[in-house]
């Protein structure tokens, strides 16, 4: 029950993520890679850390690489401190993509993991790996938000670096569904709302796709954001997770 219920406080944190900022220890979040040097034709993870001394339970990250140098092949959130995402990271245009999710339990410490991004190594040059405008926020019930320390990273590909051949091991394991909910918006009455909690310790969750019936016909499937709405006049939802 009590599972449940923090389940359900947490998929209006996506509605109601913040009534403000305050002063506090600001959290630091950094990259950390297998090696500063790596050589071109390498397939890499890049680990996006967080050290915090006070307990945190919602992540907004944006983040950018040099996609002339680096091809952003996958992300791995099997070892993630978050548990509830919005939805799976989509790469934009010119080498950007944004992390949004939660988490049943707090983190607070060291070198919590929040994500793994995988990159294949294209080219010869300099590559940085840098954060945008970026929150978290504290787990006092409030949903205070706090700014924190980002720290970029350069990556040397250079033909001497490291090579690099092998990103993890195979994964035979499907995905698992811990959660999946079916609730009256409660703002908007005429609206329901499906949240979910999927888990993949193996290599992580790919992505969670959607689709429903209103008449006769299922609609096409689409990306699952954690809430997604649907009226009422839905009357079946199909549901599927994909893990890397």
């Amino acid at each position: 029950m009590s599972l449940k219920i923090s389940f359900s406080i947490l998929l209006l944190t996506f509605h109601l993520l913040s009534v403000g900022s305050v002063l506090a220890a600001s959290p630091s979040i950094y990259f950390e890679a297998p090696s500063p040097n790596i050589a071109p034709g390498s397939e890499f993870q890049v680990r996006i850390l967080i050290d915090s001394s006070e307990p945190l339970n919602a992540y907004s990250l944006n983040l950018g690489y040099s996609p002339d140098l680096l091809e952003l092949i996958g992300f791995d959130n099997s070892r993630s401190i978050i548990s509830l995402w919005q939805s799976q990271p989509i790469v934009s245009r010119g080498g950007s993509t944004k992390i949004i999710g939660a988490s049943l339990e707090p983190f607070k410490g060291n070198k919590g993991e929040i994500m793994a991004i995988n990159f294949k190594a294209i080219a010869e040059g300099t590559a940085t790996l840098n954060f945008g405008e970026s929150s978290v926020y504290l787990a006092n019930g409030k949903g205070t938000k706090v700014t924190p320390q980002l720290q970029n990273l350069k990556i040397s590909l250079q033909s001497g670096g490291a090579k690099i051949e092998k990103i993890r091991e195979a994964d035979s394991a499907p995905p698992e569904i811990k959660i999946l909910t079916l609730t009256r918006d409660p703002f908007r009455p005429e609206r329901k709302l499906l949240g979910f909690l999927v888990e993949d310790t193996g290599s992580g969750i790919k992505e969670t796709l959607i689709r429903s019936r209103r008449w006769f016909f299922w609609s096409d499937w689409q990306r699952a954001i954690n809430t997604t709405a649907f009226i009422n006049s839905v009357w079946s939802i199909e549901f599927r997770v994909v893990d890397n």
